[in-house]
């Protein structure tokens, strides 16, 4: 399509490659289906640029990216300069965090992690937290709510 071709020129040029996909819009169950059929983490890694606005946004952020891979059962490897969700990482066992100016340890991070636990911990944490999970307890909020 002209609007790939306008604005993602860079991405169908990767997409040329084995080591990445480019995949259209596709409904959220297909993209969640295929995510997990096809890939062993999600990934949030980057580098903010020095002096900018996204050295303090980028601590706070939280991405919905890091939902989806997680409600499609993938650990996740995210940079520790997004501070906000590396912790929540971190602190539930949900993948590994990875300082982005030294990706080189990365491969040793990999092959240290117990992937079956992550990936026990995220169908621990989804069973918690998912939405659909959590319906009866907001309605059981709110009727507790109007009570007072």
């Amino acid at each position: 399509p002209v609007y790939l071709k306008n604005n993602y020129q860079d991405y169908l040029e990767l997409a040329k490659q084995d080591l990445f996909d480019l995949n259209l819009a596709m409904p959220i169950h297909d993209l969640l289906k295929l995510m997990a059929e096809k890939y062993d983490y999600g990934l949030l890694l980057g580098r903010p640029c020095p002096n900018t606005q996204q050295l303090i946004s980028h601590k706070v952020t939280v991405s919905a990216k890091l939902s989806t891979y997680l409600a499609a059962g993938l650990p996740v490897i995210i940079g520790s300069y997004l501070e906000i969700m590396a912790k929540w990482v971190s602190d539930n066992g949900l993948g590994i965090v990875v300082d982005t100016f030294d990706i080189k340890t990365l491969p040793g991070l990999i092959k240290q992690a117990d992937y079956q636990a992550m990936t026990d911990n995220i169908i621990q944490y989804r069973e918690v937290h998912h939405l659909e999970n959590a319906v009866s307890r907001f309605n059981q909020f709110f009727r507790d709510c109007s009570e007072y």
